[in-house]
């Protein structure tokens, strides 16, 4: 099945573009904040935080009134800038949409367990990302089943201050207690506030035995394609 276009192959360059995308759109966006936020207030910044500060000064009234007529010469330019910032967070606004449509087509692919059965190990991972974006994450791709990613850690989504490191396995067969441990030391060294295992097989009872009273998170696959469908 082909309905998924992705990389067939992890990339340490996917991750740096991923990365890159996000710093690029916080930008936008506090650059646009940045820009609006001095315009609309530049009046009340004179009056009420320069003007108090220079009027004791000599020649404190021909500072005031050369700060005025700045203001007024520059009104054409003030209100470009305040555009340019609404325009800078409309676009930020418009990749972020793009991002999650994109996401929500491919989420919208998987239909059976048979849809994830044929997806490879890199496909996996993606479309779990791309359900946690959709929930409202922020999602970094780390590869760890490739052998690129840190401790097994294939995924880094983060809500608020909350960190969670995932871990996707795409095997035919139950993953064992071994890999719940090293996944929960993982957790511990990288200060996250939990850990998910999803497997498209499942868990060996060992493994279900362990997780208790612990914030670790065990989803198989047919509980996975229940949360694509409901999303």
């Amino acid at each position: 099945m082909n309905k998924i276009i992705t990389h067939n192959s992890p990339s340490t360059n996917d991750n740096n573009i991923e990365l890159g995308r996000r710093r690029y759109k916080l930008m936008l966006k506090t650059f646009g904040i940045a820009l609006i936020v001095l315009t609309i207030f530049s009046s009340k910044i004179i009056n009420d935080f320069i003007a108090p500060l220079i009027i004791n000064l000599p020649f404190s009234e021909s500072i005031f009134k050369f700060l005025i007529n700045i203001e007024l010469s520059v009104g054409p330019l003030v209100w470009f800038v305040l555009l340019a910032g609404i325009l800078l967070i409309g676009f930020s606004w418009m990749l972020g949409f793009s991002e999650r449509r994109s996401a929500q087509r491919r989420i919208n692919s998987i239909e059976s367990m048979s849809d994830l059965e044929s997806l490879n190990w890199r496909q996996f991972e993606e479309i779990l990302a791309d359900y946690y974006l959709l929930r409202g994450y922020r999602v970094t791709l780390a590869g760890g089943s490739g052998g690129g990613g840190d401790g097994g850690i294939d995924l880094i989504i983060r809500k608020g201050f909350k960190k969670i490191i995932v871990q996707a396995k795409h095997y035919q067969s139950n993953v064992g207690v071994g890999t719940i441990r090293e996944m929960y030391g993982v957790m511990h060294h990288f200060k996250a506030n939990g850990v998910i295992i999803c497997n498209y097989s499942g868990f060996s009872a060992e493994a279900k035995e362990f997780v208790k009273k612990k914030p670790i998170y065990l989803i198989q696959g047919t509980k996975l394609l229940g949360m694509f469908v409901s999303i």
